[in-house]
């Protein structure tokens, strides 16, 4: 065990119940120790304003982010940002007018990013220097620009909502690119669209590769492994059960795998969505749990095989309102 890092965001002192685009107002990342249970803030960051949407307090937050070496990349939803290790300091930059809604991004073989462009429904490739070099619409057989304007700076375009696909997070496997996509509650690969891993649970998030097998958190609180080889579902957690609990355990999304039976996962505290029809679950859950309240933002482990939890830690003492990825420090 050692350290880890959260990447996520620092929530506005007035932000409001019900309205997700305005409640985040600093992007931010911190550090946890898991043997003393310290947590500090590294990196405070705010998106410059010619490069986001001009209504007033939108928000500012990073999404899930990837380690490269000694380095960190991290998204907002309209730029990449690259951090060194341990020290934080800025040393890589891209954005492109493409850019909307990112959740994720990860460096591939060779020093391009793969993003998670959940605002046009696409996986982008870019170089860092922002030139683009591919584009997956993650919706097999729809054409991107049929919906979308290329000509458009999408970077200043509020929302895109409802999306088609909310695709999340994209990992690579032998040079194979896969994303989760929330509306299905699936996981496909964009090079190989006949391969694809169906959940069904809930809306997916995450996808960490471990011994050969990959690990997804499923939003109501299930963490599901599945074979990518097969595409077959191998085991699926309730993380409910295993909490002792009547609260809401929150939005379920940001893991790290320790080993075969110790995982790390990230919570953050549920609140309201303007896009209910689209997260029953938590009408579900605010019917049967909402008297007891609602447990904080925090980061979890749990031992799968002793189906228990271990411990947790508080987060929103330190400032830190959502959970997007937990990375390892050490």
């Amino acid at each position: 065990m050692g350290k880890y890092y959260v990447t996520g965001g620092t929530q506005r002192k007035n932000a409001k119940e019900g309205i997700e685009w305005f409640s985040y107002g600093e992007a931010s990342i911190f550090i946890f120790d898991d043997v003393d249970g310290s947590v500090a803030k590294c990196v405070s960051y705010m998106t410059p304003d010619e490069i986001r949407p001009e209504e007033k307090n939108a928000n500012v937050v990073f999404k899930a982010g990837s380690l490269d070496g000694h380095r960190l990349v991290v998204c907002t939803q309209t730029e990449i940002l690259t951090y060194s290790l341990p020290d934080f300091k800025q040393v890589g930059y891209t954005t492109h007018p493409w850019l909307n809604d990112v959740h994720h991004v990860m460096v591939k073989g060779g020093g391009n990013y793969l993003i998670a462009n959940t605002g046009l429904d696409m996986v982008l490739e870019l170089t860092p220097a922002g030139e683009v070099v591919g584009e997956y619409s993650v919706l097999p057989g729809e054409d991107i620009w049929a919906r979308f304007d290329k000509e458009v700076d999408y970077r200043k375009v509020f929302t895109t909502k409802p999306h088609h696909a909310h695709p999340n997070y994209v990992f690579e496997i032998n040079g194979e690119i896969w994303v989760s996509r929330f509306v299905q509650k699936d996981v496909i690969c964009l090079t190989n669209p006949n391969k694809v891993i169906d959940i069904g649970i809930e809306k997916v998030h995450d996808g960490n590769i471990h011994d050969g097998k990959v690990y997804f958190t499923a939003v109501d609180g299930h963490v599901v492994i599945a074979d990518p080889v097969t595409c077959e579902v191998l085991a699926v957690h309730d993380l409910n059960a295993m909490t002792d609990t009547n609260k809401t355990l929150g939005w379920c999304r940001g893991l790290h795998i320790l080993d075969d039976d110790r995982i790390l996962v990230g919570f953050s505290r549920l609140r309201q969505s303007k896009f209910r029809e689209n997260v029953q679950w938590v009408k579900f859950q605010i019917r049967q749990r909402e008297s007891a309240g609602k447990l904080p933002t925090r980061v979890a482990l749990y031992d799968l095989a002793a189906e228990r939890l271990v411990w947790d830690i508080n987060l929103e003492k330190y400032e830190c309102n959502a959970v997007f990825s937990i990375l390892p420090a050490d």
